[in-house]
């Protein structure tokens, strides 16, 4: 699978099918996608809540929910295009409560075909600025959504953003997650069943995320030696790190830095 990086989303794949008949039902596991329709009709569903889309749409799927979706009528088509990314980013959109929960429809005043055809060619070009252009440009799609209103992204708890707050700290790495259930006044258990249900992945992987996340842009702006990064990033030891590391970003500490001029 084709990957590329745009800092703190990875790009995974994306594509533009004029006339798409697809049918997608699964669980959607460590990834996020934007779906958008320029014309056509679609029956879509999250697991009970279902939708009939026709025109101009935009749609998330995201770890969580059964997701289902296919064309409306048999015999028709509808005109598609996408985007699958992960990481960091993503998780700030969810906390900050611009990426949607739902359906939405394109918003008025901007050719958002034409958008999201530039999103996909800037996301798998070669060079870093390229892929961080792609970015900004599906930030915005995201940023448009939110401004217009219409989605409707329940508001965080109060516990969820004290916790989302403490595991994008620095200065709590390593985190104590006994301490932290305690703080919002849960047994670890629960506030580790709450997250997941609120946020649609573990506490554990948010937390790691942030930190690789700092990790790589400590690698990429400093000269630090990678054993330093990873003791001030709270990791016991650096062959831990290197092994959460590439898990995460598919390279070594090492041939990340040396990516940078990539």
């Amino acid at each position: 699978m084709l990957t590329m990086s745009g800092m703190d989303l990875v790009f995974l794949h994306g594509s533009h099918m004029p006339q798409c008949t697809a049918e997608v039902d699964k669980y959607f596991d460590g990834y996020y996608v934007l779906q958008y329709m320029h014309q056509g009709a679609i029956s879509l569903r999250y697991d009970q809540r279902e939708y009939l889309l026709r025109g101009r749409w935009f749609w998330p799927n995201y770890p969580g929910p059964h997701i289902r979706f296919h064309v409306a009528t048999p015999g028709a088509w509808w005109e598609h295009r996408y985007v699958a990314f992960r990481g960091r980013r993503v998780e700030y959109w969810l906390a900050a409560g611009i990426w949607p929960a739902g359906p939405q429809p394109a918003p008025s005043g901007r050719r958002y075909s034409r958008v999201m055809d530039d999103v996909i060619r800037l996301a798998f070009s070669a060079g870093r600025l390229a892929r961080l252009r792609a970015v900004n440009l599906l930030e915005s799609i995201l940023l448009d959504l939110s401004e217009r209103g219409e989605h409707q992204t329940p508001r965080r708890p109060v516990w969820l953003k004290s916790v989302l707050g403490r595991l994008s700290d620095p200065a709590a790495w390593p985190h104590d997650y006994d301490a932290l259930a305690a703080e919002v006044g849960m047994g670890t258990s629960t506030l580790r069943r709450r997250f997941r249900g609120e946020m649609g992945f573990p506490m554990h992987h948010f937390a790691l995320q942030q930190r690789i996340a700092l990790a790589r842009t400590m690698l990429l702006e400093t000269s630090l030696p990678i054993k330093t990064v990873a003791g001030r990033l709270g990791f016991r030891d650096v062959y831990f790190f290197t092994r959460q590391f590439k898990q995460i970003t598919g390279l070594s500490p090492g041939a990340f830095r040396n990516s940078r001029e990539g």
